[in-house]
Parts: structure tokens; C-alpha cells; sequence
């Protein structure tokens, strides 16, 4: 009895342990789960967009400051034309001059040392800081402190595929035009900067005869392939030449000498033709040279100059929109102050007009000179080192003059 009981008890396990296996062999294979499926599948999606972020972003148009399409750039500069300069030209002339109703602002005109201290500049100086943007030593042209070359406007222009060119009342190598086109340690070596024009690629270069003096450059000039005159009477044959040199008799006393206004729309007329635009350098040098002298009535006749040259200028412009035109000083000379009142004395007058006067200087000064901009839509604090609009520095001028541009 017993032994049948076991053997019945031992033939259930059997069964129990058989059904088991059976379960076991029957049961589904294990499948990854759902969040481990879409963590694989969010792993390739973010893998896929990481490898589309390596792609090279769209390239963005530059910001520019001002929106105006403007291609051409005319700068005319009054060689030691201070407010009071301005001012005392209107009261001779009695009328206001149409420029200084533009966009305005004043602007520090000071050179350094060659430790980097601020000085009183001279016009080499200057102009090098209104062309390059650099603030350099008094009697370097187109150089830093250090002497190495700096790269000016004209240059930039040139290789952006615009016309240039520069018209003076001074020799062409005197110190302002040099500085926008030329490049030397010292303003005096007439030689290195003649050299230095000729071979500047610069389309018009016009500015007061000297026979003499360029007579030893004729040969290079020639090697070059560049028009040389005296004069401005054979247009035609200045007109059909691919680049022009053009010592002439400028403003300087001479029967039949030409007015820069003159000069001047014959280099517009000249460098228009250039469909991708120009840029210019006007100066009127003489305010300069009289102010030293303490000459008036000189001073206010090339103040004149300068302004029937803006007003020349602007006829030219009449209603285009792609012109920018810049009117400003390299510095103030002679410490000049004008009144119609009798706060000066001695009095000039000319035209009925009476102008009380006062000298404080023979040489150039601290003076902040005025810039006066048109054409464009500009709030001068944006290109202001001193983040102000009421005032800029000199080489904020050549930051203005390549954004007006669009010059990288």
C-alpha cells in the first residue's frame, strides 16, 4: 500500500516537472523594450542633426552702418580751415555756405610723438590720419610711427575697382596730397614721394606747376604710360588717357590760372566714366599758407575757393543718391577768430562788409576743425572713438569714409 503511494506521488511530480518544461520551451523571446527602442531611435535622429550642424552656416550680408548705396566719394579739405575760418568767409561773402548746413560734427586733429603722446599736428600728420585711419608722427606720410607703409583710401578704392584721384592747390607733393597718396618718412623728401605718386596707380593726380621740378620725372612718367600736361587745354587728349599727371597753373597768381573748382570738375568729369564708382581728394591748400602769415584778406579768398569748389561739387551731384561728399579740415591754423561786432580788433571789409578780427597764432593749433557730411543718413557717435556725436577723431574719418563704401 505504501509502495503504491509513493510511486503514484512520484509519478505527479513527473507530470508537474514535464509541464514546466513545456512552458518554459513555448514562452516568446524577450523584446527590447519600448523605451530603449526609442532611445535608439532618438540617438540616430540626434546623430543626424549633430552631422547637418557641421554644415557651413549661410553666409549673412555684412551690416553696414549707413543703408545708402553710394559709389562715389568726394573729400574736400581746407588746409588749416578752423570754424572761426568758416565764419568769417560768410561774413565776407555775406551768406551762409551751403555745406555747413549738412550733417556735422567736430573732430580732434592732434598727431603723436613717437612715444604716443598727443601733439599739435602738421599737415602730414594729418592727412596720414584722415587717409589711413592711423595716427602717426609730424613729417610722416603714409607711415606709422614706426615707418611702415600704411595702406590709405585711395588705395583701398583702387583695389575695390574704383577710380581715384587727387586735385590740389599745392604742389602735388606737398604734405596733404602726399598723405593720400604717397608714402614716406619725411614730408621734405620730394623725391621719394614724386616716385611714389607716379607709380600709385592713381588714375587723376592735378596740382601746381613746377616745370623745373618735374623735369627729371618726365622719363618716368612716360615709362608708366601716363599723360603729362601743364595745362588743361587739350581735353580731349586728357580725356582718352587711362591715367593723367597734371602739374598746371592752380589759383597761384598767374595770367589765366585755373580755378580749383575748375580742376576739380574736370577730375569728376574724368573719373565718372568709371562705372564702379571713384573716389576724391580736393584740397584746398592756401588757407593754410595765408593763415600762417596772418594775411585776412588772402585767407578769404581761398576760403571762397574752397566753398565755390563744395558748390561746383554739388551741382555736379544735383539729385543723384549714390554720391557721398565730406568737408572737413587736416586742422586749424592760426588761432583765428571772426565777429561782425566789434569784439576784435583790427576790422576788414570787403564786399560792405565788416569782419572784426583777431590772430592768436602764426603756426597750427589745438582747434577742433568741423567735418560736415552729405549723402548719407549718419549719426556720427556709431564711427565716434569717443562715442559721441559731437565729436570723432581724425582717423574716425577714414572709418566713415570706409563704411560710406561698404570697404572691408
Amino acid at each position: 500500500m505504501v509502495k503504491s503511494l509513493l510511486k503514484l506521488i512520484a509519478c505527479i511530480l513527473a507530470i508537474v516537472m514535464a509541464l514546466c518544461l513545456v512552458s518554459c520551451n513555448n514562452a516568446p523571446e524577450s523584446q527590447p523594450s519600448q523605451a530603449t527602442s526609442e532611445s535608439t531611435q532618438t540617438s540616430a535622429t540626434t546623430t543626424k542633426k549633430s552631422s547637418n550642424s557641421t554644415n557651413p552656416p549661410e553666409p549673412q550680408e555684412p551690416e553696414y552702418l549707413f543703408s545708402e548705396d553710394i559709389k562715389n566719394l568726394i573729400i574736400i579739405i581746407g588746409d588749416g580751415m578752423g570754424p572761426q575760418h568758416i565764419t568769417a568767409g560768410q561774413i565776407s561773402e555775406n551768406k551762409t555756405y551751403g555745406f555747413t548746413e549738412w550733417s556735422k560734427s567736430f573732430c580732434n586733429t592732434n598727431s603723436i610723438d613717437s612715444s604716443g603722446a598727443e601733439v599739435v599736428t602738421d599737415s602730414a600728420a594729418s592727412a596720414t590720419a584722415l587717409a589711413t585711419g592711423t595716427l602717426t608722427r609730424n613729417g610722416f606720410v603714409g607711415k606709422d610711427k614706426s615707418g611702415k607703409d600704411l595702406e590709405n583710401i585711395l588705395e583701398i578704392a583702387k583695389k575695390n575697382k574704383k577710380a581715384v584721384g587727387v586735385v590740389t592747390s599745392d604742389y602735388l607733393h606737398g604734405a596733404t596730397p602726399a598723405g593720400f597718396s604717397a608714402h614716406s618718412s619725411n614730408r621734405n623728401n620730394t623725391d621719394e614721394i614724386t616716385r611714389s605718386q607716379i607709380s600709385s596707380g592713381i588714375d587723376f593726380l592735378c596740382g601746381l606747376r613746377s616745370d623745373d621740378f618735374y623735369e627729371e620725372y618726365l622719363r618716368t612718367i612716360e615709362l608708366f604710360k601716363i599723360h603729362y600736361a601743364t595745362d588743361l587745354s587739350d581735353k580731349e587728349a586728357i580725356m582718352a588717357a587711362k591715367s593723367v599727371f597734371l602739374p598746371i597753373d592752380l589759383e597761384n597768381g598767374k595770367s589765366g590760372a585755373v580755378a580749383l573748382k575748375d580742376a576739380t570738375a574736370m577730375a569728376i568729369e574724368y573719373l565718372e566714366r568709371d562705372t564702379d564708382g571713384f573716389v576724391l581728394m580736393v584740397e584746398q591748400a592756401y588757407i593754410d599758407k595765408y593763415s600762417h602769415s596772418n594775411t585776412i584778406d588772402k585767407v578769404l579768398e581761398r576760403v571762397k575757393s574752397l566753398n565755390d569748389t563744395v558748390d561746383t561739387v554739388m551741382e555736379w551731384v544735383g539729385d543723384r543718391t549714390d554720391t557721398a561728399v565730406i568737408v572737413t579740415a587736416d586742422h586749424e591754423t592760426g588761432g583765428l577768430s571772426g565777429a561782425t561786432t566789434p569784439d576784435y580788433e583790427p576790422s576788414y571789409i570787403i564786399n560792405n562788409n565788416t569782419l572784426y578780427y583777431d590772430w592768436s597764432s602764426v603756426d597750427h593749433t589745438k582747434t577742433m576743425v568741423e567735418i560736415f557730411v552729405y549723402g548719407i543718413d549718419i549719426d556720427f557717435a556709431s564711427i565716434s572713438k569717443y562715442k559721441t556725436a559731437d565729436k570723432i577723431r581724425n582717423t574716425d574719418v577714414f572709418v566713415l569714409m570706409k563704411e560710406i563704401l561698404r570697404f572691408e
